[in-house]
């Protein structure tokens, strides 16, 4: 059949009008309802959302509650006079600031072992529940909870309930064991509407539920309701199911009026409109459908990112709190056996000045072999406690000026025991010698992770006797871009004074392989933590993200660059000091260690000392009195601030532990200041969750525990040669 080629160029020309009009309309009504159909996705997929994130908020906001109620219970029961576990004024110490603090609570009462309600809290609202038997609840019926923590000592908590206050919720009871006994029970009340309107209206939630209204219901039954009110179930409602506590609870989210009226059919019908008086943009609408289609999906994937990089920062939140924990506790314990051992070491070193006879001195020498084990053991003990810091929220760390080359080559070293012999590793260092500040274990972390990295990415490919395998490791300097400055956030005041960094030059390393290099999908990915294209017996997804972290706390930068199948390059950029201002004798005296441990003459420095562990308390407090300081020393925040406005005039330092009992070290400092501006503080840490403020030209920074008594001594001769030229005045 022979298409007729004038006949359809006059059915188009004769029809055109129609035509136009009629793809006019198609493609704009395709339009409104992929837009249509596009928001209320958005919509439905954002209620989603939220509704999930509501109840996950709803169960962590009560278990945290009862977490914290459950500590004061621990905290309650501490103590070596009996008679307080009945002390109603102690009660309402650990009570009341924890109701007020906490929220949610209808009310925190004590239950005696007769299950009387004898102590609420707040009073007034809980009147109607004071001096009331528990054991038959407000219904009439038999408190099963209450049975089984008296009898069995465990936590429990009851059903939804009527309380004696005249609401509607559920009861928590706590039992408080002492020496065995049960003397009591902490009774945590929550009336369901007072628990959902604090939850909901006084955190971050309050924000994102401007727009929805919330229904919660039971058993078909509704027990709490906020904004519109609504009970009938559309397409608009989403249904979620919070557990509180065993109490299974069904959450209803429903956009408000406003919101749903947005995606009604009628509310984009002048996109038709639009498309019809103006035919001429059809390709540019058929453009904006793509864009908008785009946007959905990139809206999706920023979604599920966003949900990633949550999910990852709270399981490094929760590690990070563990591992300060524990760091805090470890560093602690170190210090105070240092110091005691130091202290050891000086009355030895006494001895032996005076031991005449061979007896005594092969037993001094034998003291002197053990207390150097000791001390090693301690040594390793620190590089452990070193690397779980590497995980807490706020690691504190001992700067040092670090040779470069001479440092990756301490790395290099330890590296080459773990290295195939088929593996080549070759450097290219810089002749000049060059300069960096950081902490020397933390770079060394950072060298050999990468190598280590590099190694195994070499392992994986074929590797034979003939096979180019190599690592290759290139210091050099590179001109500093304009935008980028660094922050010279040294914590010790001589270094401070007395060093610059370069501001035309930072220093690059480079870590090179010719291993399989990283494939583009996931060269994104690498340092998020737990990323890891290795087995499980070889890899923890670790190794990147903390080369990442420590590049970052140093200042620098890292870069990656990979070619499947060919290698990979790491490149760290970090800012590098002026070499004139790292001459010998700074270096030799900063980072000089004496071996020999001595009491020093200090008698003219009084020195306040605020330190809660009783270990370091005591070896410091002895070693400075036996330095002939003028101490005055305390164990607790607040008596600190005391001691310090009535003897301010006559002191000269303050050495201030971080984590205190009563008011914290961040806190007392800062009063100090405002008393006396120009005193000295030194602060002493291992781990704190507070942010140690930015020392002025009068502090001497940090002691990070646990520290050795020589640096403690540097620190204290150092104040010695400052007071001496009155740089306090």
């Amino acid at each position: 059949m022979k298409i007729n080629i004038k006949k359809i160029k006059s059915f188009i020309v004769k029809n055109s009008s129609f035509i136009s009009v009629a793809l006019i309309l198609l493609f704009t009504s395709y339009l409104w309802i992929g837009n249509l159909t596009h928001i209320q996705d958005d919509l439905n997929a954002r209620s989603q959302s939220l509704s999930s994130e509501l109840g996950i908020t709803l169960e962590n906001a009560v278990n945290h509650r009862i977490d914290g109620l459950k500590n004061i219970g621990d905290l309650w029961i501490k103590t070596e006079n009996p008679d307080d576990l009945y002390n109603y004024s102690r009660y309402k110490e650990y009570i009341a600031p924890y109701y007020l603090l906490a929220g949610g609570f209808f009310a925190i009462n004590w239950i005696s072992t007769d299950s009387i309600i004898k102590w609420v809290y707040p009073e007034e609202e809980n009147q109607a529940a004071l001096n009331k038997n528990v054991s038959i609840l407000a219904d009439g019926i038999y408190n099963y909870a209450l049975n089984n923590s008296i009898n069995q000592l465990i936590f429990s908590r009851t059903p939804l309930i009527n309380l004696f206050q005249d609401q509607y919720g559920f009861a928590t009871y706590f039992p408080l064991i002492y020496n065995g006994n049960l003397t009591g029970l902490f009774n945590g009340v929550f009336a369901l509407n007072n628990l959902f309107d604090t939850l909901l209206n006084g955190s971050h939630m309050v924000a994102k539920l401007s727009e929805y209204s919330v229904n919660i219901i039971q058993n078909q039954s509704y027990v709490y309701s906020y904004g519109e009110e609504f009970a009938i179930e559309d397409s608009f409602v989403i249904k979620t199911e919070i557990d509180l506590l065993g109490i299974k609870l069904e959450l209803q989210l429903r956009p408000n009026a406003n919101w749903r009226k947005s995606v009604s059919i009628l509310s984009n019908f002048q996109i038709i409109i639009f498309g019809v008086s103006l035919s001429c943009l059809v390709g540019i609408l058929a453009h904006n459908l793509q864009k908008q289609y785009e946007l959905v999906r990139s809206t999706l994937r920023e979604k599920r990112k966003i949900e990633e990089k949550l999910f990852v920062k709270q399981k490094m939140e929760s590690l990070g709190t563990l591992a300060g924990g524990i760091t805090h506790d470890f560093n602690n314990i170190l210090a105070g056996i240092r110091g005691n051992i130091e202290l050891i070491l000086i009355n030895l070193n006494d001895f032996q000045a005076q031991a005449n006879d061979p007896t005594s001195k092969i037993l001094v020498k034998e003291c002197f072999e053990g207390l150097d084990e000791i001390q090693r053991l301690i040594d390793r003990s620190i590089k452990l406690n070193r690397q779980i810091t590497e995980f807490s929220q706020n690691p504190t760390s001992e700067f040092e000026i670090l040779n470069v080359n001479s440092t990756i080559q301490d790395s290099l070293k330890s590296f080459s025991k773990m290295i195939d012999q088929r593996i080549s590793l070759k450097t290219d260092f810089i002749e000049e010698t060059t300069f960096i500040l950081g902490d020397k274990a933390r770079f060394n972390q950072l060298i050999l992770n990468l190598l280590i990295n590099a190694r195994d990415a070499i392992i994986q490919t074929a590797l034979t006797e003939t096979s180019k395998a190599e690592i290759r490791i290139v210091t050099r300097k590179i001109p500093k871009e304009k935008s980028k400055s660094s922050k010279n956030y040294i914590n010790f005041q001589f270094l401070k004074e007395h060093l610059k960094f370069n501001r035309e030059f930072n220093i690059e390393i480079c870590v090179e392989d010719t291993g399989i290099g990283i494939p583009v999908e996931i060269i994104d990915k690498i340092f998020d933590p737990f990323f890891t294209t290795k087995d499980k017996s070889r890899g923890t997804g670790l190794g990147l993200t903390i080369v990442y972290n420590v590049a970052k706390f140093m200042e620098g930068t890292i870069k990656v660059e990979s070619n499947e199948g060919v290698g990979t390059k790491f490149r760290i950029e970090l800012p590098l000091l002026l070499n004139s201002s790292v001459n010998e004798n700074v270096i030799q005296n900063k980072l000089k260690t004496t071996t020999k441990i001595s009491y020093q003459k200090l008698n003219k420095i009084n020195i306040l000392l605020v330190e809660d562990e009783h270990l370091i308390y005591e070896s410091l407090t002895k070693y400075l009195k036996n330095s002939e300081a003028n101490v005055t020393s305390t164990q607790n925040g607040n008596d600190g601030y005391i001691l310090f406005k009535k003897k301010y005039h006559e002191l000269d330092l303050v050495i201030l532990d971080i984590n205190l009992p009563g008011m914290n070290g961040v806190e007392l400092y800062y009063k100090i200041k405002e008393i006396s501006p120009k005193i000295s503080v030194l602060f002493i840490t291992g781990y704190s969750e507070y942010k140690i403020p930015n020392p002025d030209r009068f502090d001497l920074g940090i002691l990070t525990k646990p520290f050795s008594l020589n640096e403690l001594a540097r620190k204290l001769d150092y104040f010695s040669s400052l007071k001496d030229n009155d740089f306090q005045k």
